[in-house]
């Protein structure tokens, strides 16, 4: 579960740095796959316990108080990623 968690992770990033960079919107996309996202890491955690984990839930947490196109929304996303990156690196 973990591993699909990440898959979604990491293509929901994928998605939000192209509408970054390319200024393309892709609204309720980005929205559908950021609750996927959400639910997948919430299901990894109780399935598969691993305090990498909450960083990363926690960081999704705080992702709708952050402003598209501004650094504090990417960066939140970055320290998510480091939540799965731990999961890997720190079994």
């Amino acid at each position: 579960m973990t591993a699909v968690a990440g898959g979604l992770y990491v293509l929901t990033m994928a998605v939000g740095l192209v509408a970054e960079i390319g200024r393309i919107g892709f609204g309720r996309l980005h929205h559908v796959l950021y609750f996927a996202t959400f639910a997948a890491a919430l299901a990894a955690a109780w399935m598969e316990f691993h305090p990498g984990l909450l960083v990363t839930i926690a960081a999704l947490a705080g992702m709708p108080v952050t402003r598209p196109r501004t650094i504090w929304h990417p960066a939140l996303a970055a320290c998510g990623l480091v939540g799965y990156v731990a999961v890997v690196a720190l079994p």
